[in-house]
């Protein structure tokens, strides 16, 4: 008896002790090293616009997920910056950022377009200015549109709107879709291409890019140049747009023309 026990009570120590362990161990790795320092982002933008200055409205926030040091930085900033100059111009800096993934946004507004409103993900390294080169970069377009409901016709409007405005002009054309009727990824929508049962747009759907059918059908036959198509959502996100066609066994998208891209 005295002898089961003592072993009783030996089993219930290791027991404790493992735990201790455990414990001492979940906290060492839950515990968050301190930030080397500061990060300065200098905010350059490539203005195709024609504009001689833009004004772009930025702001931005230390991404929730990308927090794996603690320090003083800051987690946002807001700020308005005038941007002179066509090209790659520097707009300046925004000093005492903590370090991390960040999703940075920007708006603005030129002559003749709607307003322009994006987001990027971009890591900011600790360091100065002399040791680190943390640069973000916004094109500023000369001409946006923006896509304002979750209808096919609606973004096969706003499609063939940049299409002719990059057809007509030498600069590219921006496509986004608006924050209001596209909340992002948390709260996806989703586009039929195709309208019951499976009926086929003569203009839209029969792919003809020199004006004549070339055999092929799809939900968007994206026939435009130099169009830049940005779905990503206020979190820099992919996910809040679906482009679909449902059962209908055609292709979604078929892209011609050049110096496109689609995010």
């Amino acid at each position: 008896m005295r002898v089961r026990l003592l072993l009783i009570r030996g089993a219930v120590r290791e027991g404790l002790y493992a735990l201790a362990v455990v414990a001492l161990t979940g906290a060492v790795a839950s515990a968050q090293p301190v930030c080397p320092g500061t990060a300065t982002l200098t905010v350059f933008v490539e203005n195709l616009s024609g504009t001689p200055a833009v004004a772009v409205e930025l702001d931005g926030e230390l991404a929730a997920e990308a927090a794996t040091c603690g320090g003083s930085g800051a987690t946002s900033y807001r700020e308005t910056m005038t941007c002179t100059g066509s090209g790659v111009v520097r707009c300046g800096q925004l000093a005492g950022l903590q370090p991390g993934t960040w999703v940075h946004r920007v708006s603005v507004t030129v002559p003749g377009s709607a307003t322009q409103q994006q987001a990027q993900r971009v890591v900011l390294v600790a360091g100065s200015p002399a040791e680190v080169s943390n640069a973000l970069v916004w094109t500023v377009y000369p001409q946006t549109f923006v896509v304002q409901a979750a209808s096919a016709a609606e973004l096969q409007a706003r499609l063939d709107d940049a299409t002719a405005y990059a057809r007509e002009n030498p600069g590219p054309a921006l496509v986004i879709f608006s924050a209001d009727a596209f909340p992002g990824a948390i709260a996806p929508q989703r586009i039929y291409l195709l309208q019951p049962p499976c009926s086929l747009d003569v203009t839209h759907n029969r792919c003809s890019p020199d004006g004549t059918w070339d055999g092929w059908t799809a939900g968007v036959c994206f026939l435009g140049d130099r169009i830049v198509v940005d779905a990503l959502d206020r979190s820099a996100q992919p996910g809040g747009v679906i482009l679909s066609v449902g059962t209908c066994g055609r292709q979604v998208l078929r892209l011609y023309g050049s110096d496109n891209v689609l995010r």
